[in-house]
């Protein structure tokens, strides 16, 4: 979880798929909202939805959003860091 302009974002692992998500800001009526659907058809972040995923984490800097993860090609020895920036 981290907190970007007063809202609260939570990203995770799901289906080897790199998950954000925004939080309402109502308790009684809690809603979570995917980020990434702000791009059509999009299911997750990662650059190659294949492949797995491990260690993903949020972080703020600057006033911007940076997410992280590494994706290992499906049945290979080859891992790679990647990073993306939210708008």
């Amino acid at each position: 979880l981290t907190v970007l302009n007063n809202k609260l974002y939570c990203n995770w692992i799901e289906n080897e798929q790199i998950r954000i998500a925004l939080y309402s800001g109502n308790d009684s009526s809690p809603d979570w909202t995917f980020v990434e659907k702000a791009v059509p058809d999009a299911d997750g972040i990662n650059v190659d939805t294949s492949e797995l995923t491990y260690y993903t984490q949020i972080k703020v800097r600057n006033g911007r959003l940076y997410a992280t993860w590494s994706e290992q090609e499906s049945g290979g020895a080859i891992y790679q860091t990647r990073v993306a920036v939210g708008r």
